[in-house]
């Protein structure tokens, strides 16, 4: 890290310090190592373990970093002419969420606590999108308020709450491409016997053959 770099700390508890506000602090305990700023040399580690006053374990991010790849991922975004949406799932820090939501176009989540935080950052016209093997039938009406679209997992899904949510919400429906990129299994969407979207092989020409704009579907999601 660099000083001023807006590395921050987020601890267990989720609380967040800034270096920018501290960095006196933490000046004054890297003298006491003889050093007087953080370098390019130091590693995390060397940095947490001259930082006695924060709590351990710690969750440590460089804002800098962060809008630097938000601002290649805008431009390609924009190049293409498509929308740009962050999902959830990896990251949930509302800081970081707060620094990514100017550079994207929405937010992609899968529970209804990932809705709910999305909306508190999607200011103006950014949209949240959901798709979840788990829709729970007590969180839909929560849900509709939340999400612009929700893409349906499944032909069950679609077929017990499509009547809850036409009108309120963009409808779509998962679609498993079954088309492998991964190369472990274990994240590979794809992957045989996958649970994640109705199969492309079905919705060609099989049981799962819907006319989608007859139904309340306005699209399709892949993930491969």
């Amino acid at each position: 890290g660099r000083p001023g770099s807006g590395i921050r700390w987020a601890n267990e508890r989720r609380s967040v310090i800034s270096i920018k506000s501290q960095m006196h602090t933490l000046e004054n305990q890297l003298n006491t190592r003889g050093k007087s700023t953080v370098g390019e040399e130091d590693s995390v580690g060397d940095i947490l373990l001259s930082c006695n006053g924060l709590d351990s374990p710690a969750f440590v991010y460089d804002e800098e970093a962060i809008v630097q790849r938000c601002e290649y991922l805008r431009g390609m975004a924009d190049k293409a002419g498509c929308q740009l949406l962050y999902s959830l799932k990896p990251l949930t820090f509302v800081e970081v969420l707060g620094l990514i939501a100017p550079y994207v176009d929405g937010f992609s989540v899968s529970s209804l606590f990932e809705a709910t935080l999305a909306r508190t950052v999607a200011e103006g016209e950014r949209t949240v999108h959901l798709t979840t093997p788990g829709l729970r039938s007590n969180e839909m009406g929560m849900l509709a308020q939340l999400c612009d679209y929700i893409s349906f997992n499944s032909i069950s899904q679609w077929q017990r709450h499509i009547n809850e949510l036409e009108g309120r919400v963009y409808c779509g429906l998962r679609v498993n491409p079954q088309r492998s990129f991964v190369s472990d299994p274990r994240y590979d969407p794809c992957r045989q016997h996958s649970k994640l979207g109705v199969p492309i092989q079905e919705m060609i020409g099989g049981t799962a053959a819907i006319p989608l704009a007859a139904d309340g579907l306005s699209g399709v999601h892949l993930h491969a």
